[in-house]
């Protein structure tokens, strides 16, 4: 509560600088001064100048907690609490492998804006001791991160820090082992093994990392050690492997990823988490496997879910995602005549979800760009959508639209069609008025300055103009020649 009252006053001195018609009270003072007062400060073992405002300020391993405290903030006071030649001093702080540097308080920030508190250095004696910790970061308030080395057993890890109890939010990082990279979805697998076989990076780019197994915790729970442990016991029990987690809160299960060898893995890793925590708490439950499939939890019928995706993989789509509490699934296919066979499958007999569920495609050009509606609603939009892959026209969203359409479809040029020319201009009008579609559509040419107009199947432009932030909206040059084109081909 201190620290509060003492960041409130800070700001409220500050605010003069706002245009608030207050005056700046805080004393003047110099960069020298600051460095003086900085380096009598308890436990601190030196302040260097690293530039004109710029300083770097080294603690002494062994200081102590009290201490530290009282140097958190008083080094916060003198980087805010005075008025310097060219503004605050930039203050990094180092004690050891963790560093971390003093905020800065916006004057010119608005109401309702975070603003910074002292850094956490008071945990620092706890951060010290802790096994198997390469590198740490200090943030403000009372939280910290560390990077352990890899290999690091994160169950046992996690219960030691957690078997203390403190003001901490602790977030604990280390890099994947090769068998858990394995176990990653192709793409991210794809990704992993790409970074961790770069060549050595030159002294322009920053080193590639490979990615993180990280757990995230809010030592200051008593129920902790005991979630730790049930979190753990439920992922072990169907062998499964932890890839993140976040127990700073647990109302419902922890949200957490896991991954799994085979695709056929996941239903029973979803039965165990349902188990251990209840049908209706499994929302931030995330499981990958290896084969490619990502499914998140919820109340959803999961079995009914596998039903669906066997339906839409038998027409030659991949099903990449899942996810039960959207009621939503992605489905990635290479041409139009799939995507026909898709439509049919979600609006037939033997669909075993919703009709309400939402399903997502992806061409296999330009995954990316996912148009998606209802299986309920595919039927009415799949021939359009097939028809512009068809052509070329394969980087398109397509999604329901709003007060002022019945459907939003916007193209993006692609490597053979560029939107802009008179031949893919043709092509694109001739597909949109010989597939046509029902009602009013929002339709925008993503090139340029963005086109944006609005049409019946048959009908002329409507309400015409150029999007893009800063452009004429009036349109001109190709964007005038398409409408015209268009106009010309209304029935």
């Amino acid at each position: 509560m201190n620290r509060i009252l003492v960041a409130l006053g800070l700001l409220l001195a500050l605010l003069g600088g706002a245009g608030c018609g207050l005056i700046d009270t805080r004393p003047k003072s110099t960069y020298a001064e600051f460095v003086q007062a900085a380096s009598a400060l308890a436990g601190v073992d030196s302040v260097i100048a690293t530039g004109s405002s710029e300083f770097q300020l080294t603690l002494d391993t062994g200081a102590q907690e009290a201490e530290l405290a009282d140097t958190s903030q008083a080094l916060f006071d003198l980087v805010n609490g005075h008025r310097y030649p060219d503004g605050a001093p930039t203050l990094s702080v180092e004690s050891g492998v963790f560093t971390g540097e003093i905020g800065i308080i916006r004057h010119s920030a608005g109401p309702g804006v975070p603003q910074p508190g002292p850094l956490a250095l008071e945990h620092l004696p706890f951060l010290h001791a802790l096994p198997a910790v390469e590198e740490g970061t200090l943030g403000d308030g009372s939280g910290a991160s560390v990077r352990l080395q890899e290999g690091t057993d994160m169950r046992t890890w996690t219960s030691d820090a957690a078997a203390a109890p403190r003001e901490l939010r602790l977030s604990a990082h280390r890099p994947m082992t090769d068998d858990e990279i394995r176990l990653l979805p192709p793409d991210d697998r794809e990704a992993a093994e790409t970074t961790d076989d770069a060549a050595e990076p030159d002294q322009h780019s920053a080193e590639p990392e490979p990615p993180d197994v990280s757990i995230d915790l809010d030592l200051s729970r008593p129920d902790l050690p005991a979630d730790l442990a049930r979190l753990h016991d439920a992922v072990e029990s169907v062998s499964a492997t932890l890839i993140d987690a976040d127990l700073s809160s647990i109302d419902t299960a922890p949200d957490t990823a896991l991954a799994v060898p085979a695709d056929s893995d996941i239903p029973a890793v979803l039965a165990a988490f349902e188990a251990e925590y209840g049908p209706d708490r499994l929302d931030d439950v995330r499981v990958a496997s290896a084969e490619g499939l990502s499914v998140g939890g919820g109340e959803g019928d999961v079995d009914a879910f596998f039903e669906a995706r066997g339906l839409l993989e038998a027409t030659g789509a991949e099903v990449r995602s899942m996810d039960l509490r959207r009621d939503s699934l992605t489905a990635r296919m290479p041409d139009g005549d799939t995507l026909r066979d898709v439509s049919a499958a979600v609006s037939g007999s033997d669909w075993p979800l919703s009709a309400d569920t939402r399903l997502s495609v992806e061409h296999t050009s330009h995954p990316d760009d996912s148009p998606y509606f209802t299986a309920g609603s595919w039927p009415a939009h799949a021939d359009l959508l097939a028809a512009l892959w068809d052509a070329g026209f394969d980087s398109v969203r397509m999604s329901a639209g709003n007060q002022l359409s019945d459907f939003d479809l916007r193209l993006y040029r692609t490597e053979t069609q560029d939107l802009t020319s008179a031949d893919s201009r043709a092509a694109l009008i001739d597909v949109l008025r010989t597939t046509g579609w029902d009602g009013r559509a929002q339709i925008s040419l993503a090139t340029g300055d963005h086109l944006i107009f609005w049409s019946a199947a048959d009908g002329a432009a409507e309400e015409p103009y150029m999007a893009l932030h800063g452009a004429d909206r009036e349109p001109t040059g190709w964007a005038a020649d398409f409408l015209a084109e268009w106009d010309a081909t209304a029935g």
